[in-house]
């Protein structure tokens, strides 16, 4: 799974930078909604507890997705495999 990854191939879709951003402004508004109040310095919460706690959750949501996707992945090699496995319906409906 911890491989080196090849270098990235340019595309016409939109930079992730724009979408992380886009994200980020939507997250502010939540916060502000839930909270009352921007996130700003000084807010009687400890931010180093507050952004490992988010850390811990995030590398348990990456490790899911790298699961599931290579579940399948497995599943789809089963079915080409063994097309008519009693595991699968070969296609047909």
């Amino acid at each position: 799974m911890i491989e080196d990854q090849p270098p990235p191939t340019p595309r016409a879709s939109q930079p992730i930078w724009a979408l992380v951003i886009d994200d980020m402004q939507k997250r502010d508004v939540v916060g502000r909604e839930r909270y009352g109040t921007p996130l700003q310095a000084t807010n009687g919460r400890d931010a180093l507890v507050d952004a490992y706690q988010e850390a811990l959750d995030l590398v348990v949501y990456l490790r899911q997705a790298i699961e599931e996707r290579e579940l399948a992945m497995v599943a789809l090699d089963a079915e080409e495999l063994h097309p008519s496995a009693p595991w699968n319906d070969g296609g047909a409906h």
